[in-house]
């Protein structure tokens, strides 16, 4: 009976959790104080603050903005909300100037494969404006710990552009810092066709794997400082990137994954995970109907507790050195477990994927270790950090030129046109199904 009351007292929850999410993941109707209200109405000039790091592309930026006054005639109201400028390179604003804008206030676009209203609404965006007339007017003058990091992360790739050749000092901002400015289009097609983008992009599976390669260069440390070392290299990589809210995300599930499963204890990490993700969702309902990046982080990671133990014994054959093993093992792991998802969201199955990781995971600590220290001889003396550089540089073209070897090889990738949301729900209860067998049969084993 108790065993019946605690799943009724889950059901009830879980019932409750979901009732959340879907009561607050959609907005309600603006009204005349906010931004959203004045959707296209036509032309307005607007004043407000800049409220996140500049997205700086390769020809245009993007500008989080919270308005703060609309003008209606001759006089300013009050106005409130979030609205997202895109513009040109110049001039350049930077985080909390103050600016007066001129332009067409839009909702973001919908289609019927990607809707931008959704996934803004994940950052509380209302609007969105093109090309508009900018003026910055002022600067909120006081102590912003977010400004301080936001300009050493510029000045960290203004190093790297001296550093590194173009292509090499835009990969190396994307492995640093998450930024994928600067970087060809084609090489970024390349690296998507590879299953290698989590390479440039922060995830939690990312941050996993960024942890395992922080645990290969200190596997000769006894395990707490080693396990040490990697909580820290992982909090400087979130607060270096920018602290944004999916960073903080990927930080947490990457530290929860990496830390239980090399201490041992996969199972713990698990429920850590769980509570993590529960709250995560309660504090932002919307990150669990919109945002990818979030269903992604949390399927890997949650591949990486329930799969890696079992691919691990599965493949005892594959050497250990230089990791081999564990980095096959989590590359299963998580590809599985986030398959589903991305097939019904970019219709892409990357089948070279394990093998490209394979190649390419096992190099990148190097990567990283060596532009942090080029970085590091670089603001002493740029000389030496072009020495060091150079040297880096030469791994850096072996993952690019192994990249493109292997995006070429005919059906690395396949195209997927159709998978819809309930083969979705199909997959991974076939995924729950088939890890429930796995125990029953590993409990046959120890019984027997």
């Amino acid at each position: 009976m108790a065993k019946y009351f605690r799943y009724g007292i889950i059901a009830f929850i879980f019932g409750v959790f979901i009732s959340h999410v879907i009561f607050n993941a959609y907005d309600t109707v603006s009204d005349e104080g906010e931004i959203g209200f004045y959707n296209g109405k036509g032309i307005f000039a607007l004043r407000g603050t800049i409220s996140a790091k500049p997205d700086r592309r390769r020809d245009h930026q993007k500008l989080t903005v919270i308005a703060e006054e609309i003008q209606q005639g001759d006089i300013w109201i009050p106005v409130s909300g979030k609205i997202l400028l895109r513009t040109e390179l110049y001039p350049i604003i930077n985080y909390q100037d103050r600016i007066e804008f001129r332009g067409k206030v839009e909702a973001p676009y919908e289609d019927e494969e990607f809707s931008y209203k959704d996934y803004l609404s994940l950052f509380d965006i209302e609007s969105t404006m093109y090309r508009p007339n900018i003026i910055v007017i002022g600067k909120i003058d006081r102590f912003s710990l977010l400004g301080v990091i936001f300009r050493l992360g510029d000045l960290i790739a203004q190093r790297l552009n001296l550093i590194f050749p173009g292509t090499h000092s835009a990969l190396v901002a994307g492995i640093l810092l998450g930024a994928r400015t600067g970087i060809d289009p084609v090489l970024l097609e390349e690296f998507q066709i590879t299953g290698l983008t989590h390479i440039i992009a922060v995830s939690g599976y990312n941050v996993a794997i960024f942890m395992v390669g922080v645990g290969m260069l200190t596997r000769f440390c006894k395990r707490r400082t080693q396990v040490v070392c990697m909580i820290l290299s992982v909090i400087f990589f979130v607060i270096l990137t920018g602290l944004s809210a999916s960073v903080v995300r990927a930080g947490i599930m990457g530290m929860l994954a990496g830390g239980a499963i090399l201490a041992g204890r996969p199972r713990s990490g698990m429920h850590l995970l769980f509570v993590a993700a529960f709250g995560m969702i309660l504090w932002n309902p919307k990150v669990l109907i919109f945002d990818k990046g979030f269903q992604l982080s949390y399927a890997a990671t949650l591949g990486l507790f329930l799969l890696t133990p079992h691919f691990e014994r599965w493949l005892q054959k594959i050497p250990e050195r230089f990791e081999m093993r564990g980095i096959l093992s989590a590359t299963l792991s998580a590809q599985i477990f986030t398959l589903p998802i991305l097939l019904h969201s970019f219709h892409q199955w990357s089948l070279i994927a394990p093998l490209s990781n394979l190649i390419i995971i096992p190099v990148i600590p190097f990567i990283m270790a060596g532009s942090a220290v080029a970085l590091v001889a670089g603001f002493i003396y740029l000389p030496s950090g072009l020495i060091v550089g150079f040297w880096t540089s030469s791994v850096i073209s072996f993952v690019i030129n192994t990249v493109h070897f292997l995006s070429k090889i005919p059906f690395a990738a396949i195209e997927v046109l159709y998978f819809e949301w309930w083969m979705v729900v199909g997959a991974y209860l076939w995924i729950a199904l088939w890890i429930f067998s796995l125990r029953l049969t590993n409990l046959v084993h120890q019984d027997a």
